[in-house]
């Protein structure tokens, strides 16, 4: 309850002055400045006291991988009873952040001086009104060679603070190593072990899945189960144990709340595993395959650190009533179904599933956002292909754009074969992004293979491709480059295998084109969208990714205005204004090849630069 309720004014005007008296001693309450009047000034003193505090958001990571995209979210509130201008916010993001860019939103009469999007650390003058928010949302790309704590901090100062320990936040994530999974596929020396392995081909540790005299094959899926960042490991026996799924660090330490039987503890004909979020809670969750027989799949929704729901979310027959050869499946977020767009993210992962052992090549995407999951896209790979091998299915961002792309593997006597498609959901046939045979030339050529993709260097997108020779080889595992090339070998394991790798995470609020333009669009406008021809007006602050500014309308006091689609402006801004809204204000990531290429614009523009722009659309005419 505020002082002003306890001592309303109109009590203080009813008392009479004392008489005078001799002197006293004070008491107690009067040496504390508490007597009548003084608490009077102390309720003054409190309501008109400036207080600002910093966080960074409780649901923040508390892991971080090298090569990999690090959202944070930093709040500043005036928890005072007056407004406050020229206070700062400064941020000291961790050095092992190559890059970062940020976009700000004010809440309450908050204003900020400069543009609304940025490239490299925070350093804000804000004006704040009492109870007003500024929220900054960061998104760092961490080294591939970053190691320990990542530590960053946020300090907001401003003039009178009358409470300085709200004034700096922490935020530290422990670090998880970036690794594929490398396990035994079925075969007579095969054991329940799985390998965790460095991009390098370094083993970093090794555990038992299952007995170590498990001969079936072990399959594996890599994500992040309980939201917090931290890569774990689910892994499936093959047929002949009952099909449990089990969970690991990727230390090798087993989280039991996670054990699942997906299909019951009578089934023993293997499982196929993949890990997506499908309900966009931040939390990766389960999906279940029957690698034989139906080939059945469920869905069951992570329930952070208490292991899976009980019921399955959704569970479908991808391939009809009178299939048995079983499947295999993968998932990653295609688009926004039903009624959506297929270039447009929604944090809900598709279902990928493919054709089992005994089948001809055949792969069917899945919308899960009904009840009963409807086909969105067909594709038949390996053209004239007479294989009955079935394929694996694995998913990874080869091309440019936000969607992840299909790698499809060919099974039993495909020729070694991969194919990675081009994972955008329409009526047109999947382009042909990648085909390769690993293993052709060499002496068990039809063998099956499993595929994955990699991200390195934390742009979100797979640097490596890798093809795993299956039963019936030792051929081990193959790097491959993402046009097709084998490029070498990933370690030494001279056996039949099967490997896994995370998904690089995406974020919906940044839509990425095939050019590879970014856009963050964080206000979105309710005007017209440009059309070529017209007449486009806009405010913008241009950066280099070293933060400094090298052009900016702002500075000079006057909108640019330019005719879209005429050649008038970069490559970028063409193709980005052809997608913002009058009244947008957006964050724009332009590479070289569609802004200034290799010859830059000196002295402001170093070739080769990737340029970011904060920009307004004020009006199309």
């Amino acid at each position: 309850m505020a002082l002003s309720t306890l001592f309303p004014r109109r009590f203080f005007a009813s008392v009479k002055p004392a008489r005078q008296r001799r002197p006293r001693p004070l008491t107690g309450w009067e040496q504390l400045g508490h007597s009548i009047t003084g608490l009077e000034s102390l309720e003054n003193r409190l309501l008109m006291a400036v207080d600002l505090g910093v966080s960074f958001a409780t649901e923040q990571a508390a892991y971080y991988t090298p090569g990999t995209q690090a959202p944070f979210t930093i709040q500043v509130t005036n928890f005072g009873d007056t407004a406050v201008t020229g206070a700062q916010l400064t941020t000291g993001l961790s050095g092992l952040i190559n890059q970062s860019t940020w976009t700000v939103a004010f809440t309450g009469g908050a204003t900020g001086q400069g543009a609304t999007s940025g490239v490299g650390q925070l350093n804000q003058t804000l004006s704040m009104p009492a109870g007003s928010s500024v929220i900054y949302r960061v998104l760092g790309q961490i080294g591939a060679s970053a190691t320990g704590d990542l530590t960053s901090s946020a300090t907001i100062t401003a003039a009178d603070d009358a409470v300085l320990a709200n004034n700096t936040a922490n935020n530290t994530r422990a670090f998880v190593a970036k690794a594929v999974a490398v396990t035994d596929d079925a075969g007579w020396t095969s054991t329940g072990t799985v390998k965790v392995v460095s991009p390098t081909g370094t083993v970093l540790s090794q555990f038992n899945a299952f007995a170590a005299s498990y001969r079936g094959g072990v399959h594996t899926a890599l994500g992040d189960l309980q939201g917090n960042g931290n890569t774990l490991i689910a892994a499936a026996p093959g047929r002949g144990l009952t099909g449990d799924v089990r969970v690991f660090t990727l230390a090798g330490q087993e989280l039991p709340q996670y054990r699942l039987l997906p299909f019951g503890a009578n089934w023993h004909g293997g499982v196929n595993v993949a890990l997506a979020d499908v309900n966009n809670d931040g939390r990766d969750d389960i999906i279940a395959a029957k690698a034989t027989g139906s080939g059945e799949v469920r869905v069951f929704l992570s329930r952070s650190q208490a292991g899976y729901s009980a019921e399955a979310f959704r569970t479908f027959l991808p391939f009809g009533k009178l299939w048995t050869s079983g499947a295999s499946v993968a998932a990653a977020d295609l688009g926004t179904f039903p009624g959506g767009a297929a270039n447009v993210l929604d944090g809900k992962a598709e279902v990928i599933v493919g054709s089992g052992a005994g089948a001809a090549p055949q792969v069917k995407v899945f919308d899960l956002s009904t009840t009963t999951p409807t086909v969105l896209d067909t594709i038949v790979p390996f053209t004239g292909s007479k294989s009955l091998g079935g394929v694996s299915v694995a998913v990874g961002r080869v091309n440019a754009d936000d969607v992840a792309d299909i790698i499809v593997s060919a099974g039993r006597q495909g020729g070694s074969k991969t194919e990675v498609y081009d994972g955008t959901v329409g009526t047109a046939a999947n382009a042909k992004l990648a085909s390769y045979a690993a293993f052709a030339t060499l002496s068990t050529p039809n063998a099956p293979v499993s595929g994955a993709g990699l991200d390195t260097d934390g742009d979100g997108l797979v640097d490596t491709l890798y093809s795993a020779q299956g039963t019936g080889g030792s051929n081990g595992v193959k790097t491959v480059s993402t046009t097709g090339t084998v490029t070498g070998s990933l370690g030494t394991f001279n056996r039949p295998v099967l490997i896994a790798a995370p998904l690089a995470k995406t974020f919906p609020a940044v839509v990425t084109t095939a050019s590879g333009l970014q856009i963050n669009e964080y206000v979105r406008g309710t005007g017209p969208v440009a059309k070529a021809g017209q007449t486009v007006t806009a405010n913008y602050t241009g950066q280099l990714a070293n933060g400094t500014v090298f052009d900016s309308s702002l500075t000079r006091g006057t909108p640019f205005s330019f005719t879209l689609g005429k050649g008038q402006v970069i490559g970028g801004w063409d193709e980005a204004f052809a997608r913002l809204p009058s009244g947008s204000k957006a964050q724009l990531k332009i590479p070289a090849a569609i802004g200034y290429g290799a010859a830059g614009s000196p002295p402001s523009i170093p070739g080769n630069a990737t340029l970011f722009f904060d920009v307004e659309v004020i009006s199309v005419s």
